[in-house]
């Protein structure tokens, strides 16, 4: 696949875009909020399976336990554990 054939709402290039625009405009916060305004500026619903996609490339997947983008440690201690005890995987 070339970068011809790739759409702006591809997960890679929504990665690559949220990654350009935390380098321009640390203001931000951080990567996932990045994500956030371009999504929302190219039409994509947060949350949506593209957006996941995109977290997840980034180094902030979804995490269903948590109902956070996380990385991929705290993801993987939370999903060990009960729901009702996920919030330990911070500690």
């Amino acid at each position: 696949m070339t970068p011809e054939t790739l759409s702006p709402n591809h997960p890679v290039v929504m990665a690559l875009c949220a990654i350009t625009r935390l380098a321009c405009s640390p203001s931000l916060g951080g990567v996932i909020q990045a994500l956030g305004v371009h999504a929302k500026a190219i039409g994509v619903r947060p949350g949506s399976e593209e957006f996941d996609k995109a977290a997840a490339l980034v180094g902030l997947p979804y995490c269903r336990a948590l109902d956070l983008y996380v990385p991929p440690e705290v993801k993987q201690r939370a999903e060990s554990f009960h729901w009702t005890e996920a919030h330990r995987a911070w500690s």
